[in-house]
């Protein structure tokens, strides 16, 4: 038994869920940075490894003298039940969702100044001290003044368009909006989404994705990381609802790690497919600040 290890330390035991997170690859690219977090989940969120050995036997009577991996196999299960976000309901069935634009929604300055309404309130997000502003999908043409419309602040200097696709702003660190939660009128366009959509019967092959899963014992507060490079489902999925209403719809992605030496050739320090991590109670603030979720 390894030193330090206390027979019968319960604080070494977890239970419960925690959060998944994933990131699609765009064609053969891996994805820069981390992933949307699917939400909530139902049911066992499994990892699985499987492994092929080569057994060698010598003596008489014969007796097992070594034995050689020949291959690995990781598998994951994630029961995600948040099916209204096209995504969750994407991944389970390896299909890239489409969506349908609906009636652009133009917001305009006011006819006079300091009358607009389009008023908004650069504030923190996510327990971060990073300002933002949400606008809504579809951001397009924006322009940002103060709040008597005489000055007009300065796209990058001032504040960044994070995802235009989301209409998520942060004001720039550093910038003439950052820290103070500055107060802003806005002139811009926004999409709203018609509808999102899987289509169904076209021969495509499955997407890629990197998955991670973050769980922190309650037991003993520390944190369990396993992260996956490049991941494909298997495009199976059982989407039925429950007439009596006594449960929810599950989207069940049952996902294959892959091998990605591509882009994270093996070393001593890099797994190509991923890596499992136990980050003890003390240090798991000052990690969980270094993992990355897509806002």
């Amino acid at each position: 038994m390894g030193a330090g290890y206390v027979i019968g330390d319960n604080t070494q035991m977890t239970a419960g869920g925690g959060q998944i997170l994933i990131a699609p690859w765009t064609g053969t690219t891996p994805p820069v940075g981390g992933g949307y977090d699917v939400g909530y989940a139902k049911g066992k969120i499994g990892m699985a490894r499987e492994v092929e050995n080569l057994v060698v036997k010598s003596g008489i009577p014969k007796s097992i003298i070594l034995q050689l991996l020949l291959g690995e196999d990781y598998k994951l299960d994630l029961p995600q039940i948040q099916v209204g976000n096209i995504n969750n309901l994407g991944v389970a069935m390896g299909i890239e969702p489409n969506s349908e634009a609906g009636t652009p929604v133009v917001v305009a300055f006011g006819l006079t100044p300091g009358v607009s309404v389009g008023v908004f309130t650069f504030a923190p997000a996510n327990g971060s001290d990073v300002e933002y502003i949400q606008f809504g999908p579809n951001l397009d043409d924006l322009v940002v003044k103060n709040v008597a419309e005489d000055a007009t602040f300065v796209l990058n200097d001032d504040y960044i368009i994070v995802n235009a696709a989301t209409g998520l702003v942060m004001a720039t660190p550093g910038g003439a909006l950052d820290g103070g939660g500055e107060i802003v009128h806005c002139s811009y366009q926004i999409t709203p989404v018609a509808y999102e959509e899987l289509l169904l019967g076209k021969v495509s092959p499955l997407k890629f994705y990197q998955i991670e899963y973050l769980h922190i014992s309650p037991a003993g507060s520390w944190l369990l990381h396993y992260k996956f490079w490049k991941c494909q489902g298997d495009g199976s999925v059982d989407l039925s609802l429950d007439t009596e209403g006594s449960d929810v719809m599950v989207a069940l992605a049952k996902m294959v790690a892959l091998n990605d030496q591509a882009h994270h050739p093996s070393s001593s320090t890099v797994g190509p497919t991923g890596f499992i991590r136990l980050v003890p109670a003390a240090l798991v603030s000052a990690y969980l600040a270094t993992v990355t979720v897509a806002v």
